[in-house]
């Protein structure tokens, strides 16, 4: 699914998102989307968060974004 999509279904379920190319390249990392000014938060293997993350022009067009967490 493409990002707006995915985003939508994880702010109705309070989970994160992320795309099945980070996980093919060996990353444990996955997007929170938020209500806020921070927009998402980058959750990085369950044990650090950092804020602000924008996606890419590629993130924006990807098609194999889901819902995880």
């Amino acid at each position: 699914m493409n990002i707006t999509e995915a985003t939508k279904k994880a702010l109705e379920s309070g989970r994160g998102i992320t795309r099945h190319k980070i996980k093919q390249d060996g990353y444990d990392v996955w997007f929170l989307p938020t209500r806020t000014a921070l927009n998402y938060l980058i959750v990085i293997s369950d044990r650090e968060i950092y804020a602000l993350w924008e996606p890419s022009a590629e993130d924006i067009t990807a098609n194999d974004w889901f819902v995880i967490g």
